[in-house]
């Protein structure tokens, strides 16, 4: 529960800062598929998620006019985002991103995943909790 708390509180004071989602997310050994969690976490919003390669993963949304691409890397237990394009592809050659949505959709993305993280560290916790109660009873 310490552990998770502190997770939270990780992404909220992250959340205020300018290209918070590139932080990347530390995970432990409780994350058995990686690629299923990110997916059910990405899938939330709208996202596609696709395997690029081992330790990637493209993450894409097209939204509002937007084309967003990135890429999620899975390496040394930790989760990171990197920002590969934006297009506005509903708009000619002078078509203004706004960067504040952008970061939006990709702080969503960023807490999607973390959010999907926090189940999976629960899940853990709970399990390991009942194979030691299940030891102690035999």
């Amino acid at each position: 529960a310490v552990l998770l708390g502190l997770f939270v509180t990780t992404l909220s004071v992250q959340a205020y800062e300018k290209d918070a989602y590139a932080e990347p997310i530390v995970h432990g050994d409780f994350v058995v598929n990686i690629e299923a969690l990110l997916a059910k976490g990405v899938v939330r919003n709208g996202w596609t998620l696709s395997r690029v390669d081992n330790d990637s993963f493209s993450a894409d949304i097209s939204h509002k006019g937007y084309e967003i691409k990135t890429l999620i890397t899975t390496a040394n237990n930790t989760i990171a985002i990197k920002l590969v394009s934006v297009e506005g592809h509903k708009c000619n050659k002078t078509c203004k991103k706004s960067e504040e949505r952008v970061e939006g959709w990709l702080l969503r993305l960023r807490r999607l995943i973390g959010s999907e993280l926090g189940i999976a560290a629960r899940n853990d916790v709970r399990e390991r909790l009942i194979s030691l109660n299940n030891a102690t009873e035999a």
